[in-house]
């Protein structure tokens, strides 16, 4: 089964800013390998969840944590997704390290994120902030929220979603970084 199946269609992006690579990175990426490794982790963790849920209806009911590939793979498998400019296969990453029960590192999360902000793409950078964050946004994803509302406003208009995201934050105790105000103010007088 391929991965690119366990997706919904029209969630693969067009260009991105090259994402860095490490040397775990190498091999994969070549011939769509990340999208078999993704289906091949997909049966994989669906068969260690129904066999948890199996024993959880047992007399034993603790269930041991299952680690399947390392957190730093995990986070080559994201870093190989956006570089192949593949959002899709990257949220899939991320909800499959989530179900496996690894820690999803801020940075895996900022990458997917990223990819979104620079497009202005608003319903899938909020969707994916949804599905992905445990608990309320860092500074950088704050800053990546409201830099998707900025690009996707129309040029020389005043980008009101973004300033009611940015105010929303604020309201929250939650104040965006530095740059969001000065790309927002950018924007204002341009």
């Amino acid at each position: 089964r391929r991965a690119a199946s366990l997706v919904p269609e029209g969630t693969v992006g067009e260009d991105v800013a090259p994402v860095p690579s490490s040397s775990a990175d190498t091999g994969l990426g070549e011939g769509q390998d990340y999208k078999r490794v993704l289906a091949r982790l997909h049966g994989i963790i669906a068969k260690v969840q129904d066999a948890q849920l199996r024993a959880a209806s047992g007399p034993v009911q603790d269930v041991l944590p299952v680690s399947i590939i390392a957190d730093q793979e995990w986070g080559s498998l994201v870093r190989v997704c956006m570089r192949e400019e593949d959002a899709a296969a990257a949220e899939l990453a991320v909800d499959l390290m989530k179900r496996s029960g690894a820690s999803v590192s801020e940075e895996s999360i900022n990458h997917v994120l990223a990819f979104y902000a620079e497009r202005g793409d608003v319903p899938r950078a909020e969707t994916f902030m949804a599905n992905a964050l445990g608990a309320s946004p860092t500074e950088t994803q704050r800053d990546l929220h409201i830099k998707a509302h900025l690009r996707a406003a129309a040029p020389k208009t005043i980008p009101e979603q973004a300033l009611s995201v940015l105010h929303n934050y604020e309201l929250q105790s939650t104040p965006a970084p530095m740059s969001s105000y000065s790309r927002l103010i950018a924007a204002l007088f341009s």
